[in-house]
């Protein structure tokens, strides 16, 4: 996806989409990403490589499902302004939830089910993780009402080993239940 507006509804996809810089402003509803090795939506990364809220911007990923993805991420977000809500994330095999970069987003009323970890991969699974070992960070995100149900997985990890800034990190965790999901 390297365009600004588009509409991207009812696919089904057994690969990673990659959403390009030049994206913004647009929707993805009522899609699958299913059964393989691999991310589900991964965005690009900004060529700078030290701002990534200059990626695409207010992206709607809404009423779609990541359902058995091995090893990877089901959602690599850069940028700022999306709304990522009423997602299934469902049977990950050591593969992360959301990979969370960027500024002004909402994670809202998902279901996250069946995440694990299983031996062989070299992936540890997050429900949300972010790091700023590469100059990368996170700000002004909001995960709410969220329901998280048989995840024995870490719920998150958040690492800031090169970004001092504390004010280009931030995250509010509101208001989500944790059902048999017996996290670090």
């Amino acid at each position: 996806l390297k365009n600004s507006w588009w509409v991207i509804d009812g696919l089904t996809f057994h690969y990673t989409m990659w959403i390009r810089t030049t994206a913004s402003d647009c929707i993805i509803t009522h899609c699958t990403w299913t059964n393989f090795e691999g991310g589900g939506i991964h965005f690009d990364q900004p060529i700078t490589g030290v701002n990534p809220a200059d990626s695409a911007q207010r992206i709607t990923i809404i009423n779609s499902v990541f359902d058995g993805l091995i090893n990877a991420q089901s959602l690599t977000l850069f940028g700022g302004g999306h709304l990522v809500q009423s997602n299934v994330f469902a049977n990950g095999v050591s593969a992360d939830a959301i990979f969370a970069f960027g500024s002004n987003v909402v994670i809202r009323a998902n279901l996250f089910t069946n995440m694990h970890e299983v031996a062989g991969y070299g992936n540890h699974p997050d429900l949300l993780q972010t790091f700023g070992n590469n100059g990368l960070w996170m700000v002004v995100y909001l995960f709410e009402d969220n329901y998280v149900v048989n995840c024995p997985i870490q719920l998150t990890q958040f690492e800031q080993t090169a970004v001092r800034n504390n004010a280009l990190w931030g995250i509010v965790i509101r208001n989500n239940v944790f059902k048999d999901s017996n996290m670090q």
